[in-house]
């Protein structure tokens, strides 16, 4: 049976020396661990971070193309055709630039909810050409088409609405929230603009229309109030003098009168070129913040991954550096303490001996 008084000093000194080394090594190794699962997250956000321009300017061209084709479709609007068959090429560049990355993103993601997401706003949008088939034709009504282009873009902005469910960085969730929150402002608005230009195209807004136009706009100022709470005073700041006053209280002004509707009977002579001009001078204003948040959110994503990357690597830098210099400070002391205990043993032996 093996016993302690056995074993040999420098064993046992090195046994006691380990055991707590073991601790720090277990210790530093789970901490390793959790900066390196930060590091990992935050690649993945910059994927999405650098995914979101690309997706809001999409977006933002099916929101145009939208109008203008629920326009054409209630007025038979000539001028709205133009506008419309204008818009498609645009459209179509910015569609084809997010099928070229979107297998991309596909690949190197599989199986994750950001991937999940990427197929389900790429099978929605194939439905685009065969929409615009239906308009040519005169086969599709409005109320369709704002109901298929509202899923579409719904599609797109789920992609990015996940982002704070990537991370628990406080720093990055504050950002997301503030731009998804613009983000989806600015498509409620867009949707009011389109559910807005059916009922003042008409003369007045049937109930059905009147839900989905007040739902629309009242969804896009509660999504203000979530913005406001989410955003740094200098991006609120940047809002307060980017937006279109002008076109704002204009677009309130008529959002009022479609308010009124029905208890007046009508929709307060407004004219849908009226309400197009003042919506779109307000949504393309809303553009312009959105580009300044998607340039915040991906320069705070880079800041906050640059610091995982450095913490990641300093401190796995000092652990090593820490087991290196313990290393040598155990073996120094169990040399220090075996050698004389050893030369002590030889000079008793010699003694035993008679020597």
């Amino acid at each position: 049976m093996l016993k302690l008084s056995n074993i040999r000093i420098p064993v046992r000194i090195a046994v006691a020396c380990l055991l707590p080394l073991l601790a720090f090594t277990f210790i530093a190794g789970k901490e390793l661990l959790d900066r390196r699962a930060v590091f990992v997250d935050m690649n993945a956000i910059g994927v999405v971070a650098e995914a979101a321009p690309m997706i809001a300017g999409l977006v933002h061209e099916l929101q145009r193309e939208r109008g203008f084709s629920v326009g054409y479709i209630d007025s038979r609007e000539p001028s709205l055709q133009n506008q419309m068959l204008k818009q498609r090429p645009v459209s179509d560049k910015a569609l084809e630039g997010w099928n070229q990355r979107v297998v991309e993103y596909a690949k190197s993601y599989p199986g994750t909810k950001f991937a999940k997401n990427l197929d389900t706003a790429k099978s929605r949008l194939a439905g685009l050409t065969k929409m615009r088939a239906d308009i040519d034709a005169s086969t599709i009504d409005s109320q369709k088409i704002m109901q298929d282009m509202v899923s579409a873009v719904a599609g797109l902005l789920n992609v990015v609405d996940a982002i704070d469910e990537m991370t628990e960085n406080g720093q990055i969730i504050h950002q997301a929230k503030a731009m998804v929150a613009l983000m989806r402002r600015k498509e409620y608005t867009a949707q009011g603009r389109g559910w807005g230009v059916i009922g003042f195209g008409a003369g007045q807004f049937v109930p059905q229309m009147y839900q989905a136009f007040m739902r629309s706009m009242n969804l896009g100022d509660a999504f203000t109030t979530i913005f406001t709470r989410s955003a740094t005073p200098a991006q609120i700041e940047f809002v307060n003098k980017t937006i279109d006053n002008a076109a704002r209280n204009s677009m309130n002004q008529m959002r009022q009168a479609a308010a009124l509707s029905p208890y007046k009977g009508n929709a307060g002579n407004v004219t849908v070129a009226q309400w197009l001009d003042a919506t779109s001078k307000y949504i393309d204003s809303l553009k312009r913040v959105e580009d300044r948040l998607l340039s915040d959110f991906a320069a705070t994503v880079q800041s906050v991954a640059s610091d995982a990357r450095w913490g990641f690597w300093n401190l796995l830098a000092l652990v090593v550096g820490l087991l290196v210099v313990t290393g040598a400070i155990v073996w120094f002391v169990v040399l220090s303490i075996t050698r004389p205990v050893g030369q002590l043993v030889d000079t008793m032996a010699a003694l035993a001996k008679g020597q």
